[in-house]
């Protein structure tokens, strides 16, 4: 269904947090095929993301300098590091 001027298209998004290996992508990938949802894992996002800047040789200072920019806390004094060190 196309929403129309009137309406507005819900998009549902549940998270889950929680410590490393205490079960989020299991929960996640079961919660999702029984709601008939998308599942994403931003864990693995974020690793595969990772891996292709230390494949390519990206630093991060760009995304240091956009944090930086946008006020974004905990990400200061890595200006000189880079991801393929």
């Amino acid at each position: 269904m196309v929403p129309t001027n009137n309406q507005q298209k819900t998009t549902i998004v549940i998270t889950i947090d929680g410590p490393a290996a205490s079960g989020k992508t299991v929960i996640g990938r079961r919660l999702a095929s029984r709601l008939g949802y998308l599942f994403v894992s931003s864990g693995h996002y974020y690793r595969a993301l990772a891996w292709a800047a230390y494949h390519d040789h990206i630093t991060i200072r760009p995304l240091v300098e956009l944090a930086d920019a946008s006020e974004v806390q905990g990400v200061s004094g890595a200006q000189n590091r880079s991801v393929h060190e």
